[in-house]
């Protein structure tokens, strides 16, 4: 028994029931709708821990003329890797990359999700005006914590009941090496939320974003090419920016009466802003 509401069947004690709990919008007393009934299908799906969600009504056997509702939950595996090796082909550059994804669901037993990707790939250059030495490759690393939930020093905040908020955490590093051009090696981090406001509107925002960019081995050939080609100069400037960054994106592709549809992306970047 969990808030005087709920009958959880748990024996191993994979999920904390108050997360689930959260989920659910069916209390006891309540008349039915169906709004409830869909928000709880559709927030316990987009949790991302069940492989199946079945409910069933039946007839309550202590209140007269109610229902009891029972939830089954199928969990996913907790584990999963996958591998993905693609072909690039572009005007300048054709090559190939690899991809390895290692998710942990439930990492807390509150639905959360850690998930490690490692990715190197090679391409080499087929066209364009630069010689850039024809070829280069990369390899790095991204980890990336996920919350279904807002995470707030202010107490539980929830900008939609519709729609499962989420809160990220993110690391990544990169090298690259454009053979005998330049080097560089990047790393970033990120802590924000995720959250939509309707089925057209989704906002990102990111408290905290933190970029840095350091470049080695510049050539001589690079250099000389840098005084025709201004944009070679931006590809290898040194960065190092902290601050918000916010992105907000409206499409309405999913209505299907409508003749045309819209999409739009915008950004708003306050990093580097910082006097030093």
């Amino acid at each position: 028994m969990f808030d005087s509401s709920y009958y959880f069947i748990d024996r191993r004690n994979t999920f904390r029931k108050p997360v689930i709990a959260k989920h659910i919008f069916f209390h006891p007393g309540d008349t039915y709708n169906r709004t409830a009934h869909n928000q709880t299908i559709s927030h316990l799906v987009n949790l991302n821990s069940w492989k199946f969600v079945k409910n069933n009504f039946v007839d309550s056997k202590e209140v007269p003329n109610a229902l009891d509702v029972y939830y089954y939950l199928t969990p996913l595996p907790k584990k999963s890797l996958r591998v993905e090796l693609l072909g690039k082909m572009a005007s300048v550059y054709n090559g190939t990359e690899v991809n390895v994804n290692w998710t942990l669901r439930n990492a807390f037993k509150g639905a959360e999700q850690l998930s490690f990707n490692v990715f190197g790939g090679y391409e080499t250059q087929t066209g364009g005006n630069a010689d850039l030495n024809s070829s280069y490759y990369r390899y790095g690393m991204e980890a990336t914590l996920t919350f279904p939930r807002i995470l707030s020093p202010f107490g539980s905040i929830n900008p939609s009941r519709r729609f499962i908020p989420k809160t990220y955490v993110k690391g990544r590093y990169e090298f690259l090496n454009r053979r005998k051009a330049y080097t560089l090696n990047s790393i970033a981090l990120d802590y924000g939320y995720i959250w939509q406001e309707s089925e057209e509107k989704q906002h990102d925002l990111a408290l905290m974003e933190i970029t840095y960019v350091q470049p080695k081995g510049i050539s001589e050939n690079y250099q000389r090419q840098m005084d025709t080609i201004p944009a070679l100069r931006h590809a290898i400037d040194p960065q190092f920016t902290i601050g918000p960054n916010y992105n907000f994106t409206f499409q309405n592709t999913m209505k299907q009466h409508l003749k045309n549809t819209f999409y739009f992306k915008g950004n708003l970047d306050l990093s580097g802003n910082i006097l030093v």
